[in-house]
């Protein structure tokens, strides 16, 4: 299944970019069994060196929560470019709107973030000022960023 999905309307493209991957599965099944143990722990013996294991499965259940139910939009039309990911607020992942007129061009760059030794990409879009933004970041997966361009 496509982890991308485009719909075409009336002067506007709308492009979907599923967050998640086979991998996410494991981390979130991972986050399950790691949060109920350390819970055990904490309701059980009382001992507080286990709250930093609890520190770390709130924030791997919070990056597989993420990484299950997130989407980026890509939406363009006459006027402009808004990319927005959701639902789940990312930090590392901010909102943007990009007037249509300041676009001069979208490409795929290489990352220097790699995921078990291997290359990821960056769908980029350089503006008419030479600034160039990051829309996308990290994907492994270079056939899919260069769909997206």
């Amino acid at each position: 299944m496509s982890r991308i999905k485009v719909a075409r309307e009336s002067g506007r493209l709308e492009i979907s970019y599923r967050w998640r991957t086979a991998a996410t599965w494991f981390l979130a099944i991972w986050a399950i069994i790691w949060n109920t143990f350390v819970l055990g722990f904490l309701i059980f013996s009382g001992e507080w060196f286990i709250f930093i294991h609890a520190i770390v499965g709130v924030i791997v259940g919070y990056f597989a929560l993420a990484s299950f139910l997130n989407k980026s939009q890509i939406t363009v039309d006459r006027s402009k470019m808004m990319v927005t990911h959701g639902p789940v607020p990312w930090p590392l992942s901010k909102n943007q709107e990009i007037p249509a007129r300041a676009l001069v061009q979208l490409y795929v760059d290489k990352s220097s973030v790699r995921v078990n030794k291997k290359p990821t990409y960056n769908l980029m879009a350089k503006l008419d000022t030479g600034a160039t933004v990051k829309l996308l970041k990290t994907e492994p997966d270079r056939e899919l960023m260069l769909q997206l361009e």
